[in-house]
């Protein structure tokens, strides 16, 4: 019954009810939509933000640009965009940052324009299928000889149809466009506000690497074990194990080991060695340990067999 009821409304409103649920069916995919796409967790992705936050402080932005390269977050884009400027002046970060900002506003603000432009013209349409079906009331009572008023009220009532569809139509979306024009500032101001931290982080971080850390190429092998007796390495095996000048050192031991090797050391340069199949994890580890014990200039060459141990046949 209340779909007869229903189909009997529509077909009474006459032609203009056609454009009329076109309309709703449209701005409601748009609200659907726009719902999703603005949840923070989508937009912000927090989680990820302190995972980045974490890599930027210890100085890993290679780490942390493999992390964003493919993610779809506007956040995130900001912020592969920010890391891709590392190393330069803070003017020029900043520049792109705010510029990576202003492009992704317009994916925010996506279908903002198709709900304001319902909310507008659902009224104006439906007032029209009214005016339009007043007029054929009315000629069809002249037509007749005269009014009947039994008649004329029921096509009024009739007529009245896409106003009342064009106001159901208009009002959500107007409520979702203005509700969601408030996400979007909210959201703006947080990716602003992340945007900065992150900032002064990579910045604080670019200066460290430039300051700090000096990882050099390896130099070409000597032949003379003189030479290779003065030098500290470390030596990371595809098993995890490590040795220091040969000798293994338990995982837990590492950074006293270092830092008695650093005191001991005259040149304070530490020699990493590892291959191919070493897990790129472990060799970012050891350099971070090797940082907290004291050595400034770390060399990375290939693994060799440390002494003792024979190679495999």
């Amino acid at each position: 019954m209340d779909h007869l009821f229903l189909i009997r409304i529509i077909v009474d409103g006459g032609i203009m009810m056609v454009p009329l649920i076109a309309f709703s069916v449209v701005g409601l995919a748009a609200i659907i939509e726009r719902g999703f796409a603005l949840r923070p967790s989508k937009v912000l992705c927090i989680d990820r933000l302190i995972e980045l936050e974490g890599l930027i402080k210890q100085g890993y932005l290679e780490e942390a640009y493999n992390m964003v390269k493919d993610e779809k977050s506007p956040m995130l884009r900001i912020v592969k965009v920010a890391l891709l400027h590392s190393g330069r002046d803070k003017h020029e970060i900043k520049e792109a940052i705010e510029n990576a900002g202003r492009l992704e506003l317009p994916e925010l603000q996506k279908n903002f324009t198709l709900l304001n432009t319902l909310a507008v013209i659902s009224p104006l349409v439906g007032l029209l299928g009214t005016v339009l079906g007043m007029m054929q009331v009315f000629s069809a009572s002249m037509n007749d000889g005269g009014f009947n008023m039994a008649i004329l009220s029921q096509g009024i009532s009739q007529a009245l149809i896409t106003t009342v569809t064009g106001l159901i139509v208009a009002v959500p979306c107007l409520v979702f466009y203005n509700l969601y024009f408030r996400m979007t500032d909210n959201l703006t101001n947080e990716m602003e506000k992340y945007s900065l931290t992150l900032m002064n982080l990579i910045i604080r971080a670019s200066e460290q690497s430039r300051q700090g850390i000096k990882i050099e190429l390896p130099a070409a092998q000597t032949s003379t074990k003189e030479a290779v007796s003065k030098k500290s390495e470390i030596t990371v095996s595809d098993t995890a194990h490590l040795y220091i000048n040969g000798k293994e050192v338990n995982p837990n031991d590492l950074l006293p080991a270092l830092q008695a090797l650093f005191k001991s050391s005259s040149d304070q340069t530490l020699t990493i060695r590892a291959d191919g199949k070493v897990a790129h994890a472990h060799v970012v580890h050891v350099m971070d340990i090797a940082k907290q014990a004291g050595f400034l200039r770390l060399s990375i060459a290939a693994a060799k067999p440390p002494s003792g141990h024979a190679e495999a046949p």
